[in-house]
């Protein structure tokens, strides 16, 4: 799903929600699922009551659902609105469809997903992490705070779930936060080579991000192996075997 599709809200949502009715009903049909995990996305979380540019600082959890009219109002949009609506509808649709239907559904909400790759393209989520390095510092790619996960532990959460008597609802799975400025201060000494230009992060105006509390993950007994050097070396290298750098 495109991030920053142009098409209207009521098309990204309606063919993203079919195409995942399927694949459950399926499921369903089957009678071989017990549980189904579905991919979700931070940007569900974020825009809650309070947060977004120019709002109060805090930690949202799982028990939160981002506010469409809060995302709308915001004067700059790292994401489309359609990005947004359709993943909280897709997510909402896949857990009542389980509710209703006997089958175990778990959705991993995600944040940035960083590290190593093998995809022909340069993901997204590497990009906006890596934007200091890529020389672009337009406001879109600038957060107040990123919020990153490995996607080795994405893997190894998922496997951790699958693997416990029981599942079910929402888990955020976010390893790493950091300031802009920690980001940027990792990054000029880690990776020296790259030389960062010196400039005043306070002169961007960023998109402040609420903390992501993974407790729910963790209190499960899920323990994340990678911290942000493991992050960024990976995404790095990847980038470096790739050409991208």
């Amino acid at each position: 799903m495109d991030p920053n599709s142009n098409e209207t809200e009521e098309i990204v949502t309606k063919r993203t929600v079919q195409g995942l009715m399927g694949i459950l009903k399926s499921c369903v049909d089957a009678k071989t699922v017990k549980r189904f995990f579905y991919t979700s996305s931070a940007v569900t979380v974020f825009y809650g009551v309070g947060s977004g540019a120019g709002g109060n600082e805090g930690e949202v959890d799982e028990s939160v659902w981002s506010d469409v009219d809060v995302f709308r109002n915001q004067e700059e949009k790292r994401v489309s609105s359609s990005y947004v609506v359709s993943k909280m509808a897709a997510e909402k649709a896949a857990l009542e469809f389980g509710g209703n239907n006997g089958l175990e559904v778990a959705t991993v909400v995600l944040p940035l997903v960083v590290g190593p790759f093998i995809s022909p393209a340069l993901p997204s989520s590497v990009f906006i992490s890596l934007a200091m390095i890529f020389g672009n510092y337009k406001e879109k790619y600038l957060f107040d705070t990123y919020n990153m996960v490995h996607i080795d532990d994405v893997a190894r959460a998922m496997i951790f779930l699958l693997e416990r008597p029981v599942a079910k609802g929402r888990y955020i799975c976010s390893s790493v936060e950091m300031k802009i400025d920690e980001v940027f201060e990792l990054l000029s000494t880690k990776f020296p080579q790259f030389q960062l230009p010196s400039v005043d992060l306070k002169s961007y105006r960023v998109e402040k991000r609420m903390s992501l509390s993974s407790k729910k993950l963790r209190s499960a007994g899920f323990e994340f192996k990678y911290g942000a050097d493991e992050i960024f070396t990976g995404a790095i290298k990847s980038c470096q075997t790739r050409g991208f750098l």
